[in-house]
Parts: C-alpha cells; structure tokens; sequence
C-alpha cells in the first residue's frame, strides 16, 4: 500500500506496531508487527507474522511477503513473535525476535532467530533461543518473578566502534522489592551473532516501571539509548516535562556497554499525554543522516507508520528530532506564499456571543494582533486537507499566540476549531480544541518576548506534527466532531487556516501554506 493521504506506510488491511529497520545499499527495509485493521479482508493468521516493506526514498514504502510466524504447536516460539531487530553477519541477514508459547501464557520470553540470504525467505536458527536473561544479573527461568514471568523481549544490536564485538540491549528485569526499581535494560555482546556473552545492566533507572523497545547508536561523540516509558505501568514517571505521561526517553553514555543515565533536566524526546503521541521510535541511517521513525494511531483506528524524523544533538548533549527535508518530497504546491488578504474573518468565539475579542491588522503582509482581554481567531479563507502551515512568531507582551484552523468557516463562531499557540505567560506549546480548549497535547519550551520563533504545523489526515524552530515539540490527533458521516477523512476537506491572539500584542509575518499529495 502505499498512501500519501496518510502520514506514512500502512500495509495493506493491517494497522503497524513495533517497527526496526535495515539500509541496504541505500533501500530502507522495515520490519515489524501488525494487527488486522478495521474491516479488513486480509487472513486472520497473516496478522501473527512478522510484516517486510522496503523504501528507496524513506517516503514511498512498498510492501513485501510476510517474514515469520508462530512456530509449531507446543515450541517455544508458538505464539505471535514480537519486536526484534535485523543484522547483518558475514553476507547473511539475521532476524531476531522475542519468542513466546502458549505453555507460559506468553510471560516467558526469549530471544529467538531467523536467518536469510536475501532478507525476503527465512529459516529459523534450529537451536533456538539464542538470548535468555542470565540469572546472575536478571529475572531468568531458574528465578522468575510470580506466574513465571520473565522479561526477555526488543533486541536491537550496534556495532562498537572500538572493537570487533556487536553489542545487544533487550528489556529486561532484575530482582527487586518494587516493580520500578526493577526495570533495566539488559546487555549482551557477541562476534557471530549467536554466541552472547552476558553482561550487567546497561541502563537501570529505577524510576520507570517498565523501558522497552530499546534503540542505542553513536551520534555527536556520545551513545545514546532511548527508550518507551509510560505511566500506565505503576508509576507517575519523572519525565523532565511536567506535562508528559507517555514518553519515549533518551539516556546517555560514554560508553557502548553503559552505563546509560536518565537526566532528570532533559531526558524526553517525543512525548504526550497518551500513546497516541508515537511511541516504538527507531533510528536508521540513511544517506549519512540519522532519522527515526514511529508508530501513528489515527482517529479511525487505524495506525501507520510516521513520516521521518532526523536525530540531532543541542548544547549539553541534549538529544532532539528536527523537522526532516526528506518531507519535501510530499510537498504539491504552495497555496500560499506570505501574500495575505486585507482581512481576516473574525468569528465569535462562542454562539451566543455578541461582540469579538481584539483585532487583527494586516501590512505589508504581517498580522499585527492584540487583545487586552480574551482570546480570538482570524481566518483566511485558505487551505487543504493535508497541508503544512509555517509561520515567523513574534510575541512583545502577554498570554499567547498562534495557529488555528477550521471546518466551519462559514460559521460565524468557532466551533471546534483547532489550535496550537505558544504560551509566553507560562512558557508551554498548547494544542487543543476551541471554544473549551479540550487538550490534546501540552509541552513545556522556554519562550522570552520580542525573539523570533519558527512554528512548523504538519497536518497528514488527522495527525499533526508541531516543530519551534524546526525543533519537534508535538504530535498527536486532531479531533473534528463528525456529525455528517464516519469517515473522518472527509473532516479534512475543505479546512481553513487561521491565527490566534490570547490576551497578547504580537506580530505574525512570513506565513506559507504548502498542500501535500493528496
């Protein structure tokens, strides 16, 4: 399948999950789990194999046979196979992925493997697991936690650039008196692929319930090892924004084998206020750039693959995704290009409401906006469906300012209208929905007046992707009402775009408005 409309791949009749990724001579191949979307027509059993799609441009995927599934009745590996990762090892293509059986209720997992010549037709290794926790360092088999639950899952490997040895890491658990103390990233090292030598944790938190999904690589002069965390799992994490509660987490190290440090100032990368924000990140090296890619829930129930991001490391080490110029290539055509109209329509912001809040002037193609005593919306009678919107933000005092849109242009009042506005009073990016602000997502930024600010608005069919200076702060969905019918991609058509003033004097200039391939 492939499908521009959406944010990125989705295989055809199946929603993605965890996905890891291979470049071969410059074509990307994405392996990962699926289930059967809504409706589908595809096979029930397809949804437990292991999906294959490959790009050449890290835009247009195309999808491949199915890998591997379930093993026989009663092996160790009879259930659907989850997250792992693929390697090259002298001119062979080894798959690993986390066995599970029916026997354990799926609590006891290894670590399996399938080898290939091709990347297309596999053979699982005959003397499988080739990974399970050792019991001087882990929850193992000999030692389990109640109802023989074992972690051993989300192997990905990394060369180390300072010796022969490929290094794993896999989430895993050690004995502990409370369940975030015992959260940990386990690490193994081998020269062939299917000896490990068993090390110590690399990265044990102790504040987070449960990390999975590992990816680790070099960048900067440092390695880097982000994770997927979440409170669901027992705790309120201590993530270093205040408004997250789902997050993929970064930790960093000098060295391959760790240890990996969780940094209470800085330590998110992607995050929201549920899984919708993208979790299952990971990177792969393309053209002499890193980029990561996730997982996008859409508000029909669908998931799909994210567009890319590029990795980049700021000041202290902080690790950041930016705004990726391989997005380009879905760009059709600007509609517009900082020409704007001599005036916006202003609707009121409730229906019962009489008069409008503030004023918007424009010259010289710049919005000049101001409100003393609430906020306002002022629209220009341009958009698309799947469109980016940026803009150059300039606050000089107040609350906030930003973007809206709208499907209900002709109303002469806002009704659930969306909008993302960067609050200098209290310094956080806000989006959420009008006239009540239903918040979808919030992100602390440390924002100071008069200073220019670059505010990016990727809008894919129902997803958004926020970027402050090219600088990625939010993701998620955007939830029109749909009161006409049930396919939410007509919600898309036919959306104007706007701005928004709260209670602030600021400037609005450089607006461009590009449609993506429909």
């Amino acid at each position: 399948m492939n499908n521009l409309i959406q944010p990125g791949y989705r295989p055809e009749g199946m929603n993605m999950w965890d996905v890891w990724y291979h470049n071969e001579n410059d074509t990307v191949h994405a392996f990962y789990l699926q289930r059967l979307s809504p409706n589908s027509s595809r096979k029930k059993e397809d949804e437990d194999f292991i999906g294959h799609a490959a790009t050449s441009n890290m835009i247009t995927w195309k999808e491949k046979h199915l890998t591997i599934g379930p093993g026989k009745e009663d092996e160790l590996d009879d259930m659907q196979p989850w997250t792992g990762c693929i390697y090259k090892f002298k001119q062979k293509y080894y798959l690993y992925y986390t066995m599970r059986c029916k026997k354990q209720s799926g609590r006891s997992q290894k670590i399996g493997l399938a080898i290939s010549d091709d990347l297309y037709n596999w053979q699982k290794y005959k003397n499988n697991p080739v990974i399970t926790p050792d019991e001087r360092y882990y929850v193992s088999d000999k030692n389990p936690y109640p109802e023989n639950k074992v972690d051993c899952r989300d192997l990905i490997l990394v060369k180390d650039n300072k010796s022969d040895y490929v290094y794993g890491f896999y989430a895993a658990c050690v004995h502990a008196e409370e369940e975030s103390e015992a959260a940990c990233i386990a690490c193994v090292r081998t020269l062939d692929g299917i000896n490990f030598e068993q090390l110590p944790p690399a990265c044990r938190p102790m504040k987070y319930s449960e990390i999975e999904v590992p990816d680790v690589f070099f960048l900067n002069g440092k390695w880097y090892m982000t994770l997927l965390s979440s409170v669901m799992h027992g705790n309120l994490a201590d993530y270093s924004d205040k408004y997250v509660t789902c997050a993929t987490i970064y930790a960093i190290s000098d060295n391959i084998e760790g240890p990996y440090d969780v940094f209470e100032e800085d330590n998110v990368l992607m995050g929201g206020i549920d899984m919708s924000y993208g979790p299952s990140l990971r990177s792969v090296d393309f053209k002499g750039r890193k980029y990561g890619f996730c997982t996008f829930s859409l508000t029909n129930g669908h998931a799909v693959l994210s567009p890319a991001f590029e990795y980049f490391v700021q000041e202290d080490n902080k690790l950041r995704l930016k705004y990726s110029m391989l997005n380009k290539k879905l760009k059709e055509k600007t509609i517009l290009n900082e020409t704007l109209p001599q005036k916006l329509k202003t609707p009121r912001t409730h229906y019962t409401g009489g008069i409008t809040n503030g004023k918007f002037k424009i010259q010289d193609n710049k919005v000049e906006c101001e409100s003393r005593s609430g906020w306002q919306c002022g629209y220009i009678d341009s958009g698309s469906k799947n469109m980016e919107i940026e803009c150059i933000i300039n606050c000089k005092s107040g609350v906030g300012v930003g973007i809206c849109l709208t499907k209900n242009y002709d109303l002469p009042f806002v009704k659930d209208d969306f909008v993302t506005s960067l609050v200098f009073r209290e310094n956080y990016l806000l989006c959420g929905h009008l006239p009540l602000f239903s918040t979808v997502s919030k992100r602390e930024i440390a924002l100071e007046y008069n200073t220019d600010y670059n505010l990016k608005l990727c809008i894919r069919y129902s997803r958004f992707e926020i970027y402050v200076d090219d600088i990625l702060y939010n993701t998620g969905n955007i939830k029109f009402s749909n009161t006409n019918n049930n396919d939410d991609y007509l919600m898309f058509q036919n959306v104007a775009v706007g701005f928004f003033i709260d209670r602030a004097k600021a400037d609005i200039s450089k607006l461009i408005i590009r449609k993506m391939f429909d």
